[in-house]
């Protein structure tokens, strides 16, 4: 890296945690899912129902339920939305409606929300696949779904920086961390993992999310299973995101891909069923995509290729 490149990822590492401290307060949400939370009856008895929907789709609005409901440790949406209670989710809801919201434009930011929509639902999948490891597949859920929150907020802090990085060619996460670490000095992991203990997210949910791209963890023993279902997922939904026809290759094929980035996980030391398992990811790459097409149609336009 040239003077002049590294002046300026310290310039925007600076930038980037100074803004930390004021600014994670209008980290936006999808605009679609902005504008069905104006619609929400605040008093209605659905309405952590349907709140949950919303959250499940958009990672800045689960990021924000964890934090407000974080005293009493939620490990799931619904829990988040259950410790804050009647009277403190009608009074989010009013909050909400008068927050900051994004509509994805170009490719880089729309799989933002398709990676995270796959790596959630891909975790989830998991942990249903492999009940003996007693992790609560809604807990890997809301894992996956936040685990790149660092992203989000590097998009709205930062989103020049954002732009450079996306339009790389990458191929894992340690390409991604490369170049995020060339360009802005600070790296998504950490970012969001700086972003958790800046909003009071609970330390295990925190430590997940800035661990989840390096094997020197230092996250807690009963949180190891857990990390290893959000390393599968999160690479599987690289080589998804890079092959879009992959998913449509017969079973065999998905089965080399998936084994074939193992290394990148660091092994599975419990006793998956990959099998299963690759027969489910087309399933989740479409559930994915529908959840996302439903709220941000895509566009033809020379930034988002049809």
């Amino acid at each position: 890296m040239s003077d002049q490149g590294s002046f300026r990822s310290r310039k925007a590492r600076f930038r980037l945690l100074e803004r930390l401290e004021t600014r994670l307060d209008d980290l936006p949400v999808l605009a679609a899912v902005g504008e069905r939370v104006v619609s929400l009856d605040a008093q209605s008895s659905s309405i952590d129902e349907e709140l949950e929907e919303l959250a499940r789709l958009d990672p800045p609005l689960s990021f924000r339920l964890v934090h407000l409901s974080s005293e009493a440790v939620p490990k799931t949406i619904g829990g988040a939305l259950a410790n804050l209670g009647a009277g403190k989710l009608a009074r989010e809801v009013v909050n909400l409606r008068g927050s900051a919201q994004f509509d994805p434009k170009t490719a880089g930011e729309r799989n933002l929300w398709i990676h995270a929509l796959q790596v959630a639902g891909l975790a989830k999948t998991t942990a249903e696949l492999y009940p003996d490891a007693n992790v609560d597949p809604d807990e890997a859920y809301l894992l996956g779904l936040l685990h790149d929150i660092g992203h989000f907020v590097m998009l709205h802090q930062s989103p020049w920086e954002f732009g450079q990085v996306s339009e790389r060619e990458w191929t894992s996460g340690r390409d991604v961390i490369k170049s995020e670490v060339e360009v802005c000095g600070i790296d998504h992991a950490e970012l969001g993992w700086r972003a958790s203990m800046q909003w009071a997210v609970p330390e295990s949910i925190a430590s997940l999310i800035g661990e989840h791209h390096t094997f020197k963890t230092n996250i807690a023993p009963e949180y190891e299973v857990l990390m290893t279902i959000l390393r599968l997922a999160d690479v599987t939904s690289f080589v998804m995101l890079n092959e879009p026809s992959w998913t449509s290759r017969p079973l065999p094929e998905i089965l080399v891909g998936i084994r074939q980035n193992m290394d990148l996980v660091g092994g599975v030391p419990f006793p998956l069923d990959v099998e299963r398992f690759a027969g489910q990811v087309r399933y989740v790459e479409q559930a994915a995509a529908r959840a996302l097409d439903s709220m941000v149609p895509k566009r033809n336009s020379p930034e988002m290729p049809s």
